[in-house]
């Protein structure tokens, strides 16, 4: 009686395992639960949820580094125009500098040569009158034009009326004292005499 006990567990036991496959689960059966299945699907869907945060979190992010890098952008070009014009600025400020650099010595030469031209009036000598016209050719080198205003139309500008005759309205009569430009800009304005009616 014991023995034939001892067989039918042994049976049992041997059938049991029969059903059970490699991994302890009973054969033809899924190896989650309902519960467990139910749980996996729940990963899979918080899963694809953080996955969409993530995307859009990502798009946030491109979006601002696109703006800043265009406003990076911009404040460059700002930044290189600013100095571009700030280059052209100072390039007009040094050719005006040299430009003017002599204006006071030119000016003071302009008394020389009223001086040299008022004594060929008086003095015909051809050296004299050759050195008037070499003294005159290094200012006009240098910029110096002299200003046409006899027998021109009196220009406020450019002239400076000392006194009025009659004559041709507002047409220069005389010229007192010449006039010069240096480099398009009055250096000395021309003092003349200036018609009127009676």
């Amino acid at each position: 009686m014991e023995k034939m006990e001892k067989e039918h567990k042994k049976k049992c036991r041997q059938e049991n395992e029969n059903k059970m496959d490699s991994h302890g689960q009973a054969r033809g059966t899924h190896p989650l639960s309902p519960s467990a299945k139910n749980i996996e699907d729940s990963s899979t869907a918080k899963a694809a949820v953080f996955s969409n945060l993530g995307i859009k979190n990502l798009e946030k992010e491109v979006a601002e580094l696109q703006n800043r890098v265009s406003d990076t952008e911009n404040k460059w070009k700002r930044a290189l125009a600013d100095y571009q014009n700030l280059e052209k600025r100072t390039q007009e400020q040094k050719v005006e500098f040299i430009e003017f650099a002599n204006y006071n010595i030119i000016l003071e030469l302009l008394d020389v040569i009223d001086c040299l031209e008022s004594t060929t009036d008086h003095i015909k000598d051809d050296g004299l009158n050759l050195s008037v016209k070499k003294f005159k050719d290094v200012l006009s080198n240098n910029g110096v034009t002299e200003i046409k205003a006899e027998n021109e139309d009196f220009n406020a500008s450019l002239m400076e009326a000392i006194d009025t005759q009659k004559g041709t309205e507002n047409k220069v009569l005389k010229v007192n004292k010449k006039g010069y430009i240096l480099n398009n800009k009055v250096l000395r304005p021309a003092q003349v005499v200036v018609g009127r009616k009676e």
